[in-house]
């Protein structure tokens, strides 16, 4: 750590302790007694003026990047994540300082603090806002209406009731502001193709053992113009590249997006893929992702009739999540391969340290490893990955050779290629046969099992509608 960021660290520890704000901040975000009571406020803004406040703010976040208070954060960039400088220079990407950095710049705009609320830049103190009705009423407000109204009348606009949106607690508990790179989230504008930024994600530059890994990242608060649970990163950004070349790499944070971004920046502009990421779609443990119940609407449903290469982490979770979703980007008619990488880096460099993730193979090796990782994916039919799957997970078991968890494999693998859509291929039942080493027969019986399962559901499901309706 060097002499400059220990003194930006004494202080940001100095800020935190000034007396109009860590009076309040300090305890901003404790428990108190009546916290059932919160403030709801209507809002006031349209969503021009929302948009508008985040067009304001970015070049002061911008600027924080370029200044001496954001050596660190461009240091990470370019020397952690080596990020070449046109990349840089097209996302935009900014930095916040010291805690009350959006509010201050809010203020210097003229930006009304509510605006900014609404918009996911600010949030309101309901710490002080209680213990300011406490002091001037001699109670507690007893309801989130009688505080509302009370913050509506008298404190609204007073920036000692507003605090910056991102809140970062400690691997300590202590709860921490300031020192955030900001990743601009946009939004396009169907007919003009106009892009605007929506909100903001933001990633810590504390050191990890301050914060703990779930602590790095802070999400975009969900605004009316933001819905972050159902945002595609770079997708406004890269619909363009998208409509060219008819082909996408779905990875699953910002960084994996930009690696991924600048790994196939020198093909062709016709063939190039766009890249976008997950975002705010929880890839894992979700039997849906960013789809109806019925699989033809939502945000992913924009893939359909692309070429689709999905590149999660290099982990079982990811590896299920990614064979999950693949599934169901069949269903929209999307043809999907999955990225392998574990086998294209024991090409480029044996089984050695295998990456976690696109990003972190980009920042060791470069893009080449990460661009055949994808034309493998787009020319691999997807049953070859889900038995290539199953017996690399099969040969790191060392229980694999038990009858019972070569079943359980065939359970996943069945699960996996039966639920594909009509339309692809047969089931090779010799080749999975081999990938899990069982009898073919054993795969046949397995298969059979299940229609007769489905048949006797369909039977006795209009008997059960039928019982159900008699009950009524």
């Amino acid at each position: 750590m060097t002499i400059a960021h220990d003194a930006r660290e004494q202080s940001r520890n100095a800020e935190s302790r000034d007396p109009e704000t860590a009076a309040v901040s300090s305890r901003d975000d404790a428990q108190p007694t009546d916290d059932l009571v919160q403030l709801e406020i209507a809002a006031q803004f349209s969503d021009d003026d929302l948009l508008g406040a985040n067009h304001q703010i970015q070049p002061s976040l911008v600027s924080a990047l370029a200044s001496s208070s954001g050596e660190t954060a461009r240091r990470h960039l370019v020397e952690r994540r080596r990020l070449p400088s046109w990349l840089l220079a097209e996302e935009e990407l900014g930095h916040v300082p010291s805690a009350r950095f959006l509010l201050d710049a809010a203020r210097r705009m003229g930006i009304p603090l509510e605006c900014g609320v609404e918009a996911g830049l600010l949030r309101r103190s309901v710490w002080a806002a209680r213990q300011t009705f406490r002091d001037e009423r001699g109670r507690a407000a007893v309801s989130t209406e009688e505080l509302s109204a009370f913050f509506q009348s008298r404190l609204a606009e007073n920036p000692r009731y507003y605090r910056d949106y991102p809140l970062l607690r400690g691997a300590d508990g202590a709860y921490l502001r300031g020192d955030w790179l900001t990743i601009p989230i946009r939004s396009r504008e169907q007919e003009s193709g106009t892009l605007a930024i929506a909100g903001y994600q933001y990633r810590s530059l504390r050191p990890e053992q301050d914060i703990g890994k779930g602590g790095r990242y802070c999400s975009p608060r969900n605004t009316r113009i933001l819905d972050w649970s159902n945002t595609l990163i770079g997708l406004a950004e890269e619909y363009a590249c998208l409509a060219q070349s008819g082909s996408v790499v779905i990875s699953e944070g910002k960084f994996d997006q930009l690696a991924i971004k600048a790994a196939v920046r020198e093909w062709p502009a016709a063939t190039r893929p766009a890249s976008i990421a997950l975002g705010g779609m929880a890839a894992r443990g979700l039997s849906t992702i960013g789809m109806s119940a019925d699989r033809t609407n939502g945000p992913l449903g924009i893939l359909r009739g692309k070429r689709v290469a999905i590149f999660l982490d290099s982990e079982a979770a990811a590896d299920a999540a990614a064979l999950r979703l693949a599934s169901q980007l069949e269903h929209v008619g999307v043809s999907v391969g999955v990225v392998q990488l574990v086998e294209q880096w024991s090409v480029h460099r044996g089984m050695e340290h295998l990456p976690k993730d696109p990003g972190e193979a980009w920042e060791r090796e470069g893009g080449a490893v990460l661009r055949d990782a994808i034309v493998a994916a787009m020319t691999t039919d997807l049953t070859e990955t889900v038995l290539r799957t199953q017996r690399r997970r099969a040969s790191k078991d060392r229980l694999s050779g038990t009858t019972w968890q070569r079943l359980r494999a065939l359970d996943a693998t069945l699960d996996q290629l039966l639920g594909r859509p009509s339309g692809s291929r047969p089931l090779p039942i010799d080749r999975v046969a081999e990938a899990l080493s069982l009898d073919p027969r054993v795969v046949v019986a397995a298969i059979e099992e299940r229609e007769r399962i489905a048949v006797a559901e369909r039977t006795l499901e209009p008997r059960t509608r039928r019982r159900h309706a008699r009950q009524d």
